[in-house]
């Protein structure tokens, strides 16, 4: 992997989820689904460059979705107060 690929794979947060795939191929042994990347091997869609590009692609969702929420709030929400704007947030525990 070069160096610059070493960089962009750091940023992604260590709790971004990964792909589980779980593949079955016939035949009387057992087999994996692999993707051969630099040599290394890795479970389809989690090489670092497709990993980083799953994580740049969530990063610029919600950057539209914060500028749309901003330019929401400023219009014609600015009458709502916050926890009117994002309503009841879940309980996370249940």
């Amino acid at each position: 992997m070069s160096a610059d690929a070493d960089t962009k794979y750091a940023e992604v947060p260590p709790g971004f989820p990964r792909p589980v795939h779980l593949g079955a191929l016939p035949g009387a042994q057992p087999k994996l689904l692999m993707v051969r990347y630099n040599d290394r091997y890795y479970s389809p869609g989690e090489t670092p460059q497709g990993v980083y590009e799953r994580w740049q692609q969530c990063e610029d969702i919600a950057l539209l979705l914060r500028t749309k929420s901003l330019k929401s709030k400023a219009g014609k929400r600015s009458h709502m107060t916050r926890g009117r704007n994002i309503g009841p947030v879940p309980d996370s525990t249940a």
